[in-house]
């Protein structure tokens, strides 16, 4: 019996730890899977988490397969293309109104030589936006990014066209000095010249020199006044009354060719203006207009007040500009006109960028409109100050 016991104890102790490495092992497996458990919910929040920022970027996103239909679209691919998830899905690309060939040739580049593609366009269809794209390739297809870059295209271009200012500044500053030196000399003997009897059946030809003198001496000032480059000295001042001051003389311009000046000022508050420069860019816009239009068509000129902003509008019944030359305004010797230099609108522009002013421009067949905006200083939010009220004028 004692052997019978001691074998038992043996035995008993060898299936405890047999039960004690097999309850380890569980033990170790209940750990394992535990932790398998928690990676892949883990690996499912990540999953989740990406795939929320996707569909809630600001940026397009979508993917295709190689038959060139949309497997998956965001919710700003959506919004801009103005379709739902479901009308897109399974759509071929090429049934979308904004890929291009250029844009299919960049996929197909993507989708047959596996490498990642960047590029820029400009969409009409997608209200005039120019897009960055990027795709990637992936098994099966490829995805794309699409970015509205049009703010950035607009920010360029307004610094190339400062660029082209601050370079025809620097010439006008450089040459006209020693450019109207001689001019006034020469101009000088041309009047001693013919004031003298010897010529006096010469002296049409004579005020004639004298005239294209005076003219190239107005260019150089306009080149002048596009090299200042300092503040502009800014006086409290209401726009109306530098409107009804250069009214006579704008409606004597418009009555020497049979047309007409209208001039609408509605109550607006007083602004940080230079009158000086203001004037100019008034006679600049309105004798454009003047030059644009027919005999017995009319010229309208408004004030009034647009949110917190001063507005004045200076409306012509002329031919209208191209849509492609819109883009082009402001931009130093471009002109439509046969004689122009291309100055005098640029100086505009110059002008208005030194009262921190925006300019807006519509124009069709039937005239065009030249919309200053002025920013209203904040005294002059709350409350206007008293100005004349409508006014209506014709020449």
């Amino acid at each position: 019996m004692k052997e019978r016991t001691s074998e038992l104890l043996n035995a008993n102790k060898l299936l405890k730890s047999e039960i004690s490495e097999r309850e380890q092992m569980q033990t170790e497996k209940i750990e394992q899977l535990t932790k398998y458990l928690t990676l892949e919910a883990e690996l499912s929040r990540s999953n989740q988490f990406i795939a929320d920022i996707i569909k809630n970027m600001p940026d397009v996103f979508f993917a295709i397969d190689k038959n060139w239909q949309i497997t998956y679209i965001n919710r700003a691919g959506e919004i801009t293309f103005a379709k739902s998830h479901a009308e897109l899905a399974g759509k071929i690309i090429t049934e979308l109104a904004w890929v291009t060939d250029t844009v299919l040739n960049h996929f197909y580049e993507v989708l047959t030589e596996k490498k990642s593609v960047s590029f820029e366009f400009l969409s009409k269809e997608l209200e005039d936006k120019w897009l960055e794209v990027r795709a990637y390739p992936m098994e099966g297809g490829l995805t794309c990014y699409l970015r509205d870059i049009t703010s950035r295209k607009i920010t360029e271009y307004e610094l190339a066209r400062l660029d082209r200012l601050y370079l025809v500044g620097q010439l006008a500053s450089g040459l006209a000095h020693e450019i109207r030196n001689p001019l006034t000399v020469v101009r000088g003997y041309l009047q001693l010249l013919g004031s003298k009897s010897v010529f006096g059946d010469q002296k049409s030809t004579f005020e004639l020199m004298i005239s294209e003198l005076d003219r190239a001496n107005a260019i150089i000032t306009e080149f002048l006044s596009l090299a200042q480059i300092k503040q502009a000295d800014l006086k409290t001042i209401n726009l109306n009354e530098i409107l009804n001051n250069l009214y006579p003389l704008l409606s004597a311009d418009a009555i020497n060719q049979n047309k007409q000046i209208h001039l609408l000022l509605s109550e607006i508050p007083d602004l940080q203006l230079n009158c000086k420069e203001i004037s100019q860019m008034v006679l600049n816009l309105v004798r454009n207009g003047l030059e644009s239009m027919d005999e017995g068509r009319s010229i309208t000129i408004r004030s009034f007040r647009e949110d917190n902003m001063a507005a004045l509008e200076i409306i012509d019944q002329g031919c209208g500009i191209p849509q492609e030359n819109l883009n082009k305004l402001g931009t130093p010797f471009f002109t439509t006109k046969n004689y122009g230099t291309g100055l005098g609108l640029a100086t505009s522009y110059r002008i208005a960028e030194s009262h921190n002013a925006k300019i807006r421009v519509l124009s069709n067949s039937t005239g065009t409109s030249f919309c200053i905006l002025f920013q209203i200083p904040e005294q002059g939010q709350d409350a206007s100050k008293s100005v004349a009220g409508l006014h209506s004028f014709s020449a």
